[in-house]
């Protein structure tokens, strides 16, 4: 038998060709798979390495900037004051008073420059400090008017409030966003870009006069910074929210005092709560028990016709699409007195005469028909110009310019530009006090003599 020799080198030539065969094959061969799957691998790696390193960056960039943001803050403001744990249950046990009802406060020393708070004539800057009641320092609240004055001449002219809520490491500085653009979102009071951006409220919250409802939005920060603790409110125990109910907001033109009654969570997309504008005393309260009733916790407070709102909106943790809403009503100066003891109901009504022509440098006010409106305030004196903000019913404005059927004026928040003279009314002239109807007691009649006979003919 004999046996089949195979030639090593032969063998060798072939294996090496059959394998070239593979590597040049036209379905692209083992070789080209292995190599064309390994670069592909490489790719995504080194694309991963990118995403995560540069996510790792975002992230440690967005700390850094939320702490020296916090930090800055501190500074301005001497600190947030003490934060307090919501889960707490000793809040009704403890040793202190906590609040546990409505116009708890002694008013002796909470003077707010004996200021109406439905508005300031003559508003000038305070040329005292304010000493607070014993509560008052105990609550750690300090009157902070000079210190708005400071920022918003030397800073922001933006600069119109400054809130502080009890607990709540809530003790900051408020703007207003006079170009309705969401400017503060993402910058400082001082105009330096922040993620945590600024406490700020639009321009038909009216600071002078105190506006029906008062709205001031505010980030939900991580770090609990700006509104971030307000969800405490809603994650916490009724305890926690009854033992912090006090709000002080302080403005260019007053000191004031507000009482939370209401706290809970709603859509982004629900607008309800931001409504700023009504047609009446009645429509007003209807829409003040409709926020009474969407409260978690319930109160048998009853609203009167002059009463006036605070509203604080944030998101609700990481949510966007829902948000952390507060009322407060206002407490002190108590809106109802000062306008029973100021208000006198004019027994006829009177047109308001037309203002022409205006005296420049003077007082008005928005005098709308429909008080839900708002009046366009324009870059140019036309119709067709670009709308660079919005004048709600009763906001005051100061008169640059008489041009016939325009006039240029300047806004509480320092804003110029161009609106219809014929809405304007002189300062003196319009009143936002709404006189409490009383029922009008019925004229005594005099008795009617009887006729006297007439003598027949």
């Amino acid at each position: 038998m004999r046996l089949r020799r195979t030639n090593l080198s032969s063998f060798n030539t072939q294996s090496t060709a059959s394998a070239m065969r593979t590597k040049k094959s036209p379905s692209g061969g083992k070789i080209n798979k292995y190599l064309n799957s390994s670069v592909l691998f490489r790719v995504l790696t080194i694309a991963l390495v990118f995403v995560i390193a540069f996510c790792s960056y975002k992230v440690a960039d967005k700390e850094i900037n939320d702490r020296l943001t916090a930090a800055f803050y501190d500074e301005i403001t001497g600190g947030q004051g003490t934060i307090d744990d919501p889960t707490k249950s000793d809040y009704e046990d403890g040793t202190d008073t906590w609040i546990t009802q409505l116009n708890t406060l002694d008013l002796d020393g909470y003077d707010p420059l004996d200021l109406s708070p439905l508005g300031v004539i003559d508003p000038e800057r305070p040329d005292a400090t304010i000493d607070p009641t014993d509560l008052e320092t105990k609550l750690g609240y300090i009157n902070r008017q000079k210190n708005i004055w400071e920022l918003h001449d030397g800073v922001n002219s933006d600069i119109c409030a400054w809130i502080y809520i009890p607990g709540l490491g809530v003790n900051l500085p408020v703007a207003v966003d006079s170009k309705q653009n969401d400017y503060y979102l993402n910058h400082r009071f001082d105009r330096v870009f922040a993620n945590a951006g600024t406490l700020f409220m639009n321009p038909t919250s009216s600071i002078n006069p105190i506006a029906r409802n008062l709205i001031i939005h505010g980030h939900n920060m991580n770090n609990g910074t700006m509104f971030g603790n307000l969800q405490n409110y809603v994650k916490g125990t009724k305890a926690f929210y009854d033992s912090h109910r006090y709000i002080f907001l302080d403005t260019l033109y007053g000191s004031y005092r507000y009482e939370i009654f209401s706290v809970y969570i709603t859509e982004a997309t629900s607008g309800d709560y931001l409504t700023t504008g009504f047609t009446d005393s009645k429509t007003f309260m209807k829409y003040c028990e409709g926020l009474k009733n969407s409260g978690i916790y319930s109160t048998d407070l009853t609203f009167l016709p002059e009463d006036r709102i605070l509203t604080l909106s944030t998101c609700y943790s990481a949510n966007n699409k829902k948000r952390v809403v507060v009322h407060a009503r206002l407490a002190y100066p108590d809106p109802n007195e000062t306008v029973a003891t100021t208000a006198t109901p004019t027994p006829t009504q009177t047109v308001a005469p037309t203002p022409t022509p205006v005296k420049t440098g003077s007082v008005y006010a928005i005098n709308l028909s429909d008080k839900t409106s708002a009046l366009n305030l324009r870059k140019e004196a036309n119709t067709t110009s670009l709308v660079i903000g919005r004048l709600s019913y009763g906001d005051k404005v100061t008169l640059l310019e008489d041009l016939g059927e325009w006039a240029k004026v300047r806004t509480v928040g320092n804003t110029d530009g161009y609106v219809l003279k014929k809405y304007l009314l002189p300062e003196d002239e319009f009143s936002w006090a709404i006189p409490t109807s009383k029922p009008t007691a019925k004229p005594t009649v005099a008795p009617t003599a009887a006729p006297t006979p007439t003598a027949a003919p």
